[in-house]
């Protein structure tokens, strides 16, 4: 006989059995959670090349060294921008000044030939 009699079961058993299906009841009520939850924990698995908990402080350092790279980064680019912006100022007056100085050349040879 296969069938089991309801009467020769412990109240473990019956316990057992009932736990098993409200597990069985929950993991179909919130399938999908469950199925991101066990995506996530396996891309986390696989991404966090050895770890066994995210890093969290190390990538705290390695931001703050990120930023300061930066910082300096951004502050070279601006000095550059200074430079530029000086540079172009003289050149602008240079070329003022050649343009002034130029044409009183010119006519003092043009006086100087035509003596």
């Amino acid at each position: 006989m296969d069938s089991i009699n309801p009467f020769t079961k412990s109240k473990a058993t019956k316990a057992y059995d009932a736990a098993v299906q409200k597990q069985a009841a929950y993991r179909e009520k919130h399938a999908a959670e469950i199925g991101q939850y066990e995506a996530a924990d396996k891309y986390l698995k696989e991404h966090l090349n050895g770890y066994g908990k995210i890093p969290e402080k190390e990538w705290r350092a390695e931001l703050a060294e990120s930023l300061t790279g930066r910082t300096a980064q951004v502050e070279k680019y601006y000095k550059i921008c200074d430079d530029v912006k000086n540079a172009e100022a003289l050149r602008r007056g240079a070329e003022y000044h050649m343009r002034n100085v130029t044409p009183e050349r010119t006519a003092a040879r043009t006086q100087d030939m035509a003596l």
